[in-house]
C-alpha cells in the first residue's frame, strides 16, 4: 500500500508540475505571492525572475498597507510586476479570517492593469529590457549594500527597487 500511494503521489506532483509549466508558458495568469510576514522586494525579484524566463508572466506581491499605501491599491513596480496593498492578512490559525472587499479590490486593479500592459504591444519588448535592466541593478545593489553594509551606511538604489 505504501508503495502504490507513493506512486500516485509521484505522477500527481509530475502532472501539477508539467501544468505548472504550462501555464508559465502560456503567460496568461497573474501569479500571486504572499507571505504573512513582512515581504521585501529583494524576497521578490528572483521570483518575479524566475517567471520571466519562461515567458511575459506577471507577479502579483500582496504586502500589509502602510501611510503611503491605502488598503486595496496597487503600483506597478515594473512591467509584470504588481504590488498590491491589504489592509491585514487573515491570521496562519483561521486563514478564513479575511476581508474579502480588500482581496477583490487588489485582484480587480490587478487584472485591470495586466490588461491593459496585454494590450500595449510594446510592454512585451520593454519587459525584456526591464527584466534585464532590474537584473543588473539587483546584483549592483548586493554589492553595494554588503560593502555599505560592513561601513555602517545603508545601500542607494534606484527609486523603484525602494519600498
Amino acid at each position: 500500500m505504501p508503495a502504490t500511494l507513493l506512486a500516485r503521489s509521484r505522477q500527481k506532483l509530475a502532472l501539477q508540475r508539467r501544468m505548472f509549466v504550462e501555464d508559465l508558458e502560456d503567460a496568461e495568469k497573474i501569479f500571486v505571492l504572499k507571505r504573512n510576514d513582512s515581504l521585501a522586494l529583494g524576497e521578490v525579484l528572483p521570483v518575479w525572475s524566475c517567471l520571466r524566463g519562461y515567458g511575459d508572466n506577471t507577479l502579483l506581491y500582496v504586502v500589509v498597507a502602510d501611510a503611503g499605501h491605502l488598503p486595496g491599491t496597487m503600483e506597478q513596480r515594473a512591467p509584470g510586476l504588481l504590488c498590491g496593498y491589504i489592509d491585514r492578512f487573515a491570521p496562519h490559525d483561521d486563514a478564513h479570517d479575511l476581508f474579502d472587499a480588500c482581496w477583490i479590490s487588489i485582484c480587480r486593479n490587478a487584472y485591470a492593469m495586466w490588461s491593459e500592459a496585454r494590450r500595449n504591444t510594446g510592454a512585451r519588448l520593454l519587459a525584456a529590457e526591464w527584466c534585464q535592466r532590474l537584473n543588473s541593478l539587483t546584483h549592483q545593489q548586493a554589492r553595494l549594500g554588503s560593502a555599505q553594509t560592513r561601513q555602517g551606511r545603508a545601500a542607494p538604489g534606484p527609486a523603484f527597487l525602494k519600498e
